[in-house]
């Protein structure tokens, strides 16, 4: 079912994990994003990692996997175009999908706050951003910066010239 949420143990070597598949909405849509909690917690703040437009879900994976190996709860998901309710979404997304990746941002950090903030006495999320991410990130730290412990943009595109326009300037060949 869609909408249905699991819950796993994952063993690494000597260390165990607790992983969930949790579901935000935004509207019609639903995002889907994995969830994993070490069991022996250093950080109980969870890490919410914000791909970029293309995703590259292994190596969020590997870097969640890394996150949580160091004792701090972390959590990936897919960019929105990629998984199955994009066509639920508006058209505005397809013109600026850095809004849907904030959204996204937005809509997963509350999940995670509601469901697991109270019983792990957390009451923000750390949010690291990677390339279109970047943008992300800090469009929702603005918008809702009582969320947000940290805000962080790694290789962020879309942010002060990194525009389309400005990327077309730069390289004019690519952009033909």
């Amino acid at each position: 079912h869609p909408d249905e949420e699991g819950v796993f143990i994952l063993e690494r070597g000597e260390r165990q994990s607790t992983i969930t598949q949790g579901f935000a909405h935004i509207g019609r849509a639903t995002i889907k994003y994995t969830y994993e909690r070490p069991q022996y917690v250093e950080d109980p703040v969870p890490l919410l990692l914000v791909p970029g437009y293309g995703g590259i879900k292994p190596a969020y994976k590997d870097l969640r996997n890394a996150v949580v190996d160091n004792g701090k709860p972390a959590a990936t998901f897919w960019a929105p175009r990629t998984q199955e309710g994009f066509a639920s979404l508006h058209p505005k997304h397809f013109f600026h999908p850095e809004r849907l990746l904030a959204q996204s941002v937005l809509a997963i950090s509350q999940d995670l706050l509601n469901k697991d903030g109270v019983r792990n006495e957390f009451e923000q999320v750390d949010t690291a951003g990677h390339s279109m991410g970047g943008p992300a990130v800090v469009n929702a730290g603005l918008v809702h910066p009582e969320l947000f412990r940290s805000v962080v943009a790694v290789a962020a595109a879309g942010l002060d010239g990194h525009t389309l326009k400005d990327m077309r300037d730069r390289a004019p060949a690519v952009f033909t």
